[in-house]
């Protein structure tokens, strides 16, 4: 692995003002990161950027944006659905937000139309340019474009986020070849958090069922790379829930919640607590199947549903999740606890009818259905 520079750290205070474009940037005596921070969709973001300048409507569940997707990596940055990984949960708003890879901006907006203020970082200037054009009438949020490792944190946020970025630890993270780059990331997370803060992950389960019923790995694109255990270094890496529990523990987590999410975080349709036993919940039955591969065709090597009923007979079904969400941290004032057992939401629809279901459990079962409001 190619190391950072360890010596230049900037706090966030010291960042100048691009007032082209609106974004605040690092000094220029220390800004040689752009070049070998290549992380990029290509092409496309230059069109989702356009798409974002001529659009009226910015808001998270965009119908606007959502019709300008052309391709799988362009409905990823414009499709409605994105934010359905933090939805979920049940957080107070007047709370200082830090989100770490922004990437264009889709989970960003979401934050900013729900949470008091938000810093976020993105190492790509192309992207974070986007990630201020999506939020560009949302005056509590601040994009900062830097190689995270050259930042030095305080101990400022109530909630940092990590949506689809730990992964990468491997291939962008600072180490010093002895610590796990994993382990220095969560660390440097961790540096920004309030003592009574609370850090949330969203991430692929390396043993998620989709892998084992044919699906590629989402980010090497190789069948059955993460059941293999990644044979190749120094490429992302996700991991399964003990395994992502012990790293967290390492890093002086002590309270650590999971959630469980299909077809996976991304766009999570279904999303499952820790509340109740799903051997007697018939949890399976929630789950929308066949998995889709995204961008490339897959193998279907067994009956994903079959598959999915056997697990939750067993006991087994979050287990093998396709994706956790996760939060680490004091979260009494945060975040409420959990009282549903699921929640599905139907987005496959005109706005006016689109709807999350909840299956609660107190202490009798029942079901109720919210008509899903924009802006939360």
């Amino acid at each position: 692995m190619k190391c950072k520079d360890e010596n230049i750290k900037i706090s966030l205070s010291e960042f100048q003002y691009d007032e082209k474009l609106q974004l605040f940037r690092l000094p220029e005596e220390v800004r040689n990161f752009e070049q070998e921070y290549n992380y990029s969709d290509g092409n496309v973001e230059k069109y989702i950027l356009s798409a974002i300048k001529r659009t009226n409507d910015l808001s998270d569940g965009s119908e606007e944006l959502m019709r300008l997707a052309k391709d799988w990596p362009s409905y990823y940055h414009l499709g409605i659905g994105r934010s359905n990984v933090l939805k979920c949960l049940d957080l107070k708003s007047q709370i200082k937000v830090l989100e770490l890879g922004s990437g264009c901006g889709a989970i960003t907006r979401y934050l900013g139309e729900n949470f008091k203020s938000v810093d976020c970082v993105e190492g790509s200037l192309l992207r974070a340019e986007i990630t201020r054009e999506r939020c560009r009438d949302l005056n509590n949020v601040k994009v900062f474009c830097s190689d995270i490792n050259k930042i030095k944190f305080e101990q400022n946020y109530d909630m940092v986020t990590l949506i689809g970025v730990l992964e990468y630890s491997p291939v962008y993270a600072l180490c010093d070849n002895k610590e796990d780059p994993f382990i220095s990331f969560l660390k440097l997370a961790k540096s920004a958090l309030k003592p009574d803060g609370i850090l949330i992950i969203a991430i692929e389960n390396k043993i998620g069922i989709k892998y084992w019923s044919g699906c590629q790995e989402d980010h090497t694109e190789k069948i059955y790379d993460s059941i293999h255990g990644y044979p190749i270094e120094n490429t992302p890496k996700t991991f399964s829930k003990a395994e992502i529990n012990d790293l967290l523990s390492k890093v002086g987590f002590k309270d650590i919640d999971f959630y469980y999410q299909f077809p996976d975080y991304k766009f999570a349709t279904d999303i499952f607590s820790n509340v109740g036993d799903d051997r007697k919940q018939y949890l399976h039955n929630w789950i929308s199947i066949p998995f889709s591969a995204y961008n490339t065709q897959r193998k279907n090597t067994f009956h994903e549903g079959l598959a999915l009923k056997t697990l939750s007979e067993a006991g087994l079904l979050r287990e093998f999740s396709n994706s956790f969400l996760i939060i680490a941290g004091n979260k009494s004032y945060i975040c409420n606890k959990p009282d549903w057992v699921a929640k599905k939401f139907s987005l496959n629809r005109s706005y006016q009818y689109q709807c999350v279901t909840i299956l609660k459990q107190n202490p009798e079962k029942y079901i109720s259905k919210k008509k899903i409001e924009r802006g939360n």
